[in-house]
């Protein structure tokens, strides 16, 4: 009897070993696997939003393109507009300065989201007079220090585009300029001044970016200036240093882990197009997703 009972206590000192060791090695099987299947989760996950952050990014370097195309069109409709150039000749003759300012007018409401459409009237190369729409006050030095304005002075091109702050409230801008000649001569340009929360309104707000829509696009400068967000708060602050500095070095795509573990996949594209007068500051559209994968999805589905 006492052998028996003997028994059965190793028995059950055994199955419950065996049990624990059992329950040890499941759990340590499904911990691998968790992880392993995690693993190919992110690769998959990062080659997916590799590939369609890099075809976002074209199309809207090149829908950026078109608008810029689009914009440096109406600029030469309003260059080469008689009304304008005889305003450009005859700067003192109020009626024809009337006659250009209701012209300008009617452009600019086809144009909602250029903040003004200005003329420069030039004596030889410096800007001696300007006519502009809106009711901002424009200071003529600032006018001129514009680098887009300098470009067209000095001959270099007759259509030229660069980055600036808004009059009113500090936002991103472009700044564009087109040559107004009279008889093959240069006697002054156009200046308009299109905001750029317009472009990101139209065309990259309704772009669905991840698998809850988590990213974004965005445009900075290789000095770090984010010019291009969602979140407006953001304009004209400085991108992180460490990504920075991964762009600079032309890195298509990167993973960056924020302090909090968070991680983001960055995609890469250097924008270029000849008109833009940027002074050796480049600009490099961004694509970025948060990560979202939970550590071992496998084992909660067991």
């Amino acid at each position: 009897m006492n052998t028996e009972k003997l028994e059965i206590k190793w028995y059950n000192r055994i199955s419950a070993k065996l049990f624990i060791s059992m329950v040890i090695a499941l759990f340590c099987f499904y911990s691998v696997y968790g992880f392993y299947v995690l693993s190919i989760e992110k690769k998959m996950e990062y080659k997916r939003f590799s590939e369609y952050g890099g075809v976002f990014l074209k199309r809207i370097s090149i829908d950026f393109d078109k608008w810029i195309e689009d914009l440096e069109i109406f600029s030469s409709i309003i260059a080469e507009d008689e009304n304008i150039i005889q305003a450009i000749l005859n700067p003192d003759d109020q009626n024809i300065q009337n006659k250009a300012i209701g012209y300008l007018k009617r452009m600019h409401s086809k144009y909602p989201y250029l903040e003004d459409i200005v003329l420069l009237c030039l004596d030889g190369s410096e800007v001696s007079h300007i006519t502009h729409v809106s009711d901002i006050s424009l200071d003529i030095n600032d006018i001129a220090n514009i680098p887009v304005v300098d470009s067209v002075t000095a001959g270099k091109s007759s259509f030229s585009v660069s980055i600036a702050k808004t009059m009113t409230d500090n936002l991103p801008e472009l700044a564009m300029t087109h040559v107004i000649k009279s008889k093959g001569r240069l006697i002054g340009m156009v200046l308009i001044t299109p905001k750029l929360d317009y472009f990101t309104d139209t065309f990259l707000h309704h772009l669905n970016i991840g698998s809850a829509n988590s990213g974004y696009i965005t445009l900075v400068d290789s000095t770090g200036n984010i010019l291009m967000h969602k979140n407006k708060d953001l304009l004209f602050t400085k991108l992180e240093g460490t990504v920075l500095s991964k762009i600079l070095n032309s890195e298509t795509h990167f993973v960056k882990t924020s302090d909090d573990g968070e991680k983001k996949i960055y995609i890469h594209l250097d924008y270029n197009n000849p008109v833009m007068e940027m002074d050796e500051v480049g600009l490099h559209f961004l694509s970025v997703e948060s990560l979202k994968i939970s550590w071992c999805p496998r084992l909660k589905s067991l």
